[in-house]
């Protein structure tokens, strides 16, 4: 375990041993959905494109403040009817940055990987400072220079409880039940 925050890529390399080169599927615990289930549809992807899958949500600039700082992704129609995503920006700080855009495309918490990522992760990792955590968002960007990172839209409603804002929405929408 981490003893302290030190990026997704941190905590996926020290489950190598338990993930022994097998895909597997990162699910982040702060995005939180209603609707169909989204990792399905990342697994589905996953599965026919062979390629690392993100989910992807659609995020207005009204609702941006309830979203995290994760960076906006290009996407494109690819020819067997998925989508490729072909640039991912750096994280910003604070919350979701739409860049004056009404809305924007970003890159959320389920993501498919063959087992041959942590070499990726790896490669990183030993170009970062001591004590800098290693996130996945410079290997999104990796997979997606070499156009090999799918998407997929999300389908349901998006609550990010990461943060404050995304917190009281999501209970807001969650009555409680008896």
């Amino acid at each position: 375990p981490q003893d302290h925050p030190r990026g997704l890529g941190d905590a996926l390399l020290r489950a190598r041993d338990s993930l022994a080169g097998s895909p597997f599927i990162a699910v982040l615990p702060d995005n939180l959905f209603h609707g169909s289930n989204p990792t399905a549809a990342v697994l589905d992807t996953f599965r026919t494109t062979k390629l690392a899958t993100v989910l992807l949500a659609e995020i207005e600039r009204k609702e941006a403040g309830s979203k995290g700082a994760t960076g906006r992704a290009a996407v494109r129609p690819a020819p067997d009817g998925s989508l490729r995503v072909v640039a991912v920006a750096d994280k910003g700080s604070g919350r979701f940055d739409t860049a004056g855009a009404d809305r924007a495309v970003t890159p959320i918490g389920r993501m498919a990987f063959g087992g041959d990522i942590l070499r990726e992760f790896e490669e990183v990792g030993r170009s970062l400072a001591p004590g800098t955590e290693l996130d996945d968002v410079p290997i999104l960007q990796r997979l997606a220079r070499r156009e090999a990172l799918a998407g997929v839209m999300n389908p349901a409603r998006f609550f990010d409880v990461g943060v404050p804002e995304g917190y009281r929405e999501a209970v807001a929408a969650s009555p409680p039940r008896a």
